[in-house]
């Protein structure tokens, strides 16, 4: 689960482009986690998404986002992270990494950012 903290950080982050990377280090993020942390997947073929407002479903106290990453390569993919700019949202580890793709597979990620109302 990805936990948003500050909601109208994230929403206006919508506007300005959010990309979503999928990582290869054995690591596990949390709120002190910073961009550097992650190891973006560098097999031929892959490449981050850039979201569009059309990928957002929105609803009482989270959006949803559904996407897909069609990897052609060996690889071991540990979670994924989000940016904006140069910005690090945050990320998300799988809770049962690493996927392994063999030869080729597809990655679906269904994220759901909860809104923390605190």
């Amino acid at each position: 689960m990805f936990v948003c903290r500050n909601k109208d950080y994230f929403l206006s982050a919508i506007f300005s482009g959010i990309t979503i990377h999928l990582f290869k280090n054995d690591f596990t993020p949390d709120t002190d986690s910073l961009i550097a942390d992650y190891k973006e997947l560098t097999v031929k073929g892959y490449g981050p998404i850039l979201l569009t407002y059309n990928d957002f479903k929105f609803e009482s106290d989270r959006l949803i986002i559904r996407k897909e990453f069609i990897i052609n390569r060996q690889a071991l993919i540990y979670g994924y992270y989000l940016t904006v700019g140069g910005n690090l949202l945050g990320g998300e580890r799988f809770s049962d990494a690493p996927y392994k793709i063999y030869m080729e597979g597809v990655i679906k990620l269904n994220i759901k950012v909860f809104f923390n109302m605190k």
